[in-house]
């Protein structure tokens, strides 16, 4: 049980970095800085990050109803 715990709190620690990355990283106009993209992820634990972020960014939008 106590990989699993550690498992999990290795990917919440992915995400935090991620939504502290956008956070920071937002702007508008010609000069603002532009997000990053990596064209391969580096690891399996970067693989199932992805797949969590995006069944919240799901969920979040069924609850709120965004589209």
């Amino acid at each position: 049980m106590q990989h699993i715990k550690d498992y999990v709190s290795k990917i919440e620690t992915i995400l935090s970095s991620r939504n502290k990355d956008s956070k920071k990283q937002k702007g508008a106009g010609l000069l603002a800085p532009t997000k990053t993209t990596t064209s391969s992820p580096n690891s399996e634990l970067d693989i199932i990050a992805n797949f969590v972020e995006g069944i919240r960014a799901a969920k979040e939008e069924m609850t709120n109803g965004n589209k």
